[in-house]
């Protein structure tokens, strides 16, 4: 079960973090990154899922870099509780190049009970 996901520097969420229960509700006014919450979560799906590359649009593309920071870095993370006790830590830092509208990934991590078990750097 997803238990909390990070986001920085996507849209509207900056060093933004939301705990989820088995039952989480997103409430707000327009404007308050109910979408963009969504919209992380649906591309990191098509992305870990193999559904499309960092490269495509619509996944994580230069305009969606928060407007008023100076910040090409974008980072997010996912930890899930899986059954047995078991917790992992997911975390990924995508660079954007915006004159050349291209981005790659730089960091990814994977851990198991806060122990690393796979990192990729570059």
């Amino acid at each position: 079960m997803l238990k909390r996901l990070h986001v920085d520097n996507f849209r509207c969420l900056v060093n933004f973090d939301l705990t989820l229960e088995e039952l989480t509700l997103l409430v707000g006014p327009n404007g308050s990154g109910r979408s963009s919450v969504l919209d992380v979560l649906s591309a990191l799906r098509r992305l870990l899922g193999g559904m499309a590359k960092v490269t495509d649009p619509g996944v994580f593309p230069p305009p969606s870099l928060t407007r008023w920071q100076q910040r090409n870095l974008q980072a997010f993370e996912l930890a899930v509780a899986l059954e047995g006790d078991a917790n992992l830590t997911y975390r990924m830092e995508v660079e954007h190049d915006v004159p050349g509208r291209r981005a790659r990934i730089t960091l990814e991590t994977l851990a198991a009970d806060l122990k690393p078990l796979f990192e990729f750097r570059q």
